[in-house]
């Protein structure tokens, strides 16, 4: 008899750490289930029934060992099982569907120890319950989390985080209860993930925070089970590099995911979505066009990426390759949900251990298949696919395409094979350190394009990637981008005359540190790297952030409702900061510049003064009436300063803000000519 295929989740055994020379794993531990005619778990398999392969190569079973959660022999950890409850872009229909489902699901026995996490996934990843044995919570969570009340999860997320900071606090005191401790560090990474990708999220995409809930469980002993209620997953050939990846960190950190399709048998809604999606490209290729200055959109420059989103718009099949792809199960099309949970729930009853050596233990970004085989007959199973060899990094999870980059930066001499330009500046803060945004811009002309002219398209692939080291070396932020970029050849023109510009909004503790930035064409290989000094302050009391001068302001979109605030924008029109370009008196009689001062409550109205300098020197002074404070507390000061009395060169504008007996000043240098 052909031997079957068993289901597998893989966990390689390094613990979390910068990957900065990391040495790679000596072990691979994966989960595997399987389960016999009825849906039972196969208890008792021996070493000899179970083969692994790896990239081809067959790998000797070290160890096999057999965990029923909740249960264990002495002296031998049992975790309970971990369950996932994660929803998101539901419409009334689908909430109701997803709260029959559910209820399918908790009719079931889900066994000893099991907890169970509701989030939402929306503008945020939400958490709405923390992992809890209660299901009356469960129930209660699950009413808020399928409602189209999104603005009412903020509080019970702040009570979640409120209740993981209390807990670990606890830790210093020894009174911590063990088992609740350990809920709130798995949560508390869930949340750590969450805030950091949402940072990194392109596209609105839902993948961003679904990698946050598996990698956020990682350190969690056992196999863990996310089950995604939604109506769809789209992925587009942006997001292609980061859905193997996600895939890949679930299946490291032991997690399996149950995509559940909430949609229903609705083809016609599909088949409409679809059409729209088309209408909508169709749209955007009569309005595109560059923008004052050169400068190009995202989504002008990706047209032709959406072109070939819009037409594989089945939403379905990616759902399935998460589920299967990390041993889990999707359920699709489907209005009855009792046998699909009834299959589910079987796989919650036990799992095995099995330990090997990895064909490589070289960290080199490439893509490990792994297959799990076992001979004995009439069992059931599923598999995992494999993971992607990238080191673990606390600082979020490297994707395959950052390792290229990732070596450029290791480089004793940086290349620099087309110019970048960057900044960063400050605003407020959050419990975790001051927000920072960064922002980078580098010419399209630097890119190798390949041209098709039986299409009549053009491509260019590049990836940029920016890392904050503390003078200790090791990361404290990155992010990164990779641009997959084609559209029609009679818009290539348009496109090499234009920048692309990258932002991203990072949160980093006061300190000195080191932004470092590299791009890289990823057809020809040619690469650049910026790095810059990057000193945060604190912002305790009186604040103001830093002084951007401003190059231009563009229309911008209105933000939804609830969405994270970009400080460079106002309601409909956003900032374009000079990134210390020199500013030509000519064609320039004054200097806008914006900043914005975060007042103390009660201490009165505070005083702004400009003192502009140049060598040491002052060369004038003046000060502003600051308007009232906005309702969030803040005053925005977006102002243009005459320059006519300013000769050519270097110059220096210091703004100070006085209030009561406390003052914050920032400083901004620029370059005049003629």
């Amino acid at each position: 008899m052909r031997p079957a295929l068993a289901l597998v989740t893989l966990f390689l055994t390094v613990p979390e750490a910068p990957a900065a020379d990391v040495p790679a794993a000596d072990k691979v531990v994966l989960t595997v289930v399987v389960k016999d005619k009825r849906d039972l778990a196969v208890p008792d398999l021996k070493p000899g029934e179970v083969e692994v392969t790896e990239g081809g190569s067959r790998r000797p079973v070290e160890s096999l060992l057999f965990v029923k959660p909740g249960e264990a022999p002495e002296g031998v950890p049992s975790p309970g099982n971990l369950v996932s409850l994660v929803f998101s872009g539901l419409d009334a229909n689908q909430q109701k569907r997803a709260r029959q489902a559910v209820e399918e699901l908790l009719r079931h026995d889900l066994g000893k120890g099991t907890e169970i996490a509701v989030f939402r996934i929306g503008l945020q990843l939400w958490t709405v319950q923390p992992f809890t044995s209660d299901l009356g919570l469960v129930r209660q969570a699950v009413d808020k989390a399928t409602s189209s009340m999104d603005q009412a999860l903020g509080e019970p997320d702040a009570a979640a985080r409120k209740l993981v900071a209390e807990t670990l606090g606890q830790l210093a005191t020894g009174k911590a209860d063990p088992a609740a401790l350990s809920r709130a560090e798995v949560l508390g990474r869930i949340m750590r993930q969450g805030d950091r990708l949402l940072r990194q999220q392109q596209e609105g995409s839902a993948l961003y925070l679904l990698m946050a809930v598996a990698k956020g469980q990682s350190a969690a002993p056992g196999r863990k089970a996310v089950f995604y209620f939604t109506g769809g997953l789209s992925v587009s050939s942006l997001l292609n590099d980061f859905f193997k990846s996600t895939i890949s960190e679930a299946n490291r950190a032991r997690v399996a995911f149950y995509g559940i399709d909430v949609s229903g048998l609705a083809i016609d809604s599909e088949a409409q979505a679809a059409r729209e999606a088309v209408a909508d490209v169709s749209k955007d290729s009569v309005n595109a066009s560059p923008l004052e200055g050169g400068g190009t959109t995202r989504e002008k420059a990706q047209l032709g990426e959406r072109m070939e989103a819009s037409a594989r718009a089945n939403w379905k099949q990616p759902l399935k390759e998460l589920s299967e792809s990390t041993g889990g199960l999707a359920v699709l099309d489907a209005n009855d949900f009792r046998k699909p949970m009834e299959r589910i729930v079987a796989d919650l009853g036990g799992f095995y251990e099995v330990t090997y050596a990895p064909a490589s233990t070289t960290w080199d970004g490439a893509f490990r298949s792994v297959q799990v085989k076992v001979s004995r007959g009439g069992t059931k199973v599923q598999a995992g696919n494999g993971y992607i060899a990238t080191p673990p990094d606390e600082s979020g999870p490297i994707l395959g395409y950052e390792m290229p980059l990732l070596d450029a930066l290791k480089a004793a001499e940086p290349k620099k094979d087309f110019p970048i330009a960057a900044g960063t500046f400050a605003f407020g803060s959050t419990p975790e350190g001051r927000e920072v945004t960064v922002v980078a811009e580098l010419p399209f002309a630097s890119f190798k394009v390949t041209t098709d002219p039986k299409t009549k398209l053009y491509k260019l692939h590049f990836a940029l990637l920016a890392l904050v080291k503390g003078a200790d070396g090791k990361a404290v932020e990155r992010v990164s981008q990779d641009y997959p970029v084609e559209g029609p050849v009679d818009k290539l023109p348009q496109l090499r005359q234009g920048n692309v510009v990258f932002r991203r909004k990072l949160v980093v503790p006061p300190g000195r540190y080191t932004l470092e930035l590299v791009a890289q064409d990823r057809e020809s290989a040619a690469t650049s790297v910026h790095r810059a000094p990057l000193e945060v302050p604190g912002a305790q009391g009186l604040a103001v952030s830093s002084v951007v001068v401003v190059r231009k302001m563009e229309p911008a979109p209105p933000l939804p409702p609830g969405a994270p605030e970009d400080p460079l924008r106002g309601e409909a029109m956003r900032i374009v900061p000079s990134l210390d370009d020199p500013i030509s008196k000519a064609t320039t009689a004054k200097l806008p510049v914006y900043v914005v001062v975060y007042p103390l409550a009660g201490a009165g109205t505070p005083q702004m003064t400009l003192e502009f300098s140049a060598d040491g020197k002052a060369e004038g002074r003046n000060s502003v009436m600051l308007p009232a404070p906005d309702s969030d507390g803040r005053i925005r000061f977006l102002a243009p300063i005459p320059i006519d009395r300013y000769g050519p060169g270097r110059h220096e504008l210091k703004v100070t803000v006085r209030q009561g007996g406390s003052q914050a000043e920032e400083k901004v240098a620029f370059t005049l000519q003629p």
